[in-house]
């Protein structure tokens, strides 16, 4: 969703067609609607969800590479939910921020913080009322931590009290992330 204003006279139903002639390949305009100037993509989003997903498979799957995070090592996915458990709720986020990141409050809303196995893949869907630049990403860097063993899940809780990054596990890299929807 993205929105501007313009003084153009091109009718609103041939504004993808207008759009989608001029965009890159990997963008594609599916509709277009007029709304109030008041009206702003960012801004105006009541929640939005995120999905991450991780491939566990022996080797990269050539379809796959650019849309999921080649990870093939053993998870347990008890440990990791547990601590997935503990993010939903309001809290302050500043231990899943980016460094240098220049938001008013780095308090957010996760209602849902779900991690679901298919084959060899794990999805995890979060949804909130905001997100931080990175937080998906550091919060799955975390998770996959905690599913190999290598922390324990209350870590989350204390990253969420503490606040400090460093305590965080590494950010997982963007190949995995897709904004799934906003609501309005």
């Amino acid at each position: 969703m993205v929105n501007f204003t313009t003084q153009a006279s091109i009718p609103i139903t041939r504004w993808p067609a207008a759009l989608n002639s001029c965009l890159p390949t990997d963008l594609i305009v599916c509709q277009a609607e007029a709304v109030p100037l008041s009206f702003h993509a960012r801004y105006g989003a009541k929640s939005k969800t995120y999905q991450y997903i991780v491939s566990r498979r022996r080797w990269p799957d050539l379809f796959l590479r650019r849309f999921s995070y080649h990870y093939p090592r053993s998870l347990q996915l008890e440990p990791l939910r547990t601590a997935a458990a503990f993010l939903v709720g309001e809290h302050d986020f500043k231990g899943f921020s980016a460094a240098g990141s220049s938001v008013v409050t780095t308090v957010r809303r996760l209602d849902r913080v779900e991690v679901a196995e298919q084959g060899e893949e794990i999805f995890f869907t979060l949804t909130g009322n905001g997100f931080l630049y990175k937080m998906v990403r550091n919060i799955v860097g975390t998770l996959l931590w905690i599913g190999e063993g290598k922390k324990e899940p209350r870590l989350v809780k204390a990253i969420l009290t503490e606040g400090d990054r460093r305590r965080a596990g590494p950010t997982a890299p963007p190949q995995g992330l897709t904004l799934l929807k906003v609501e309005y």
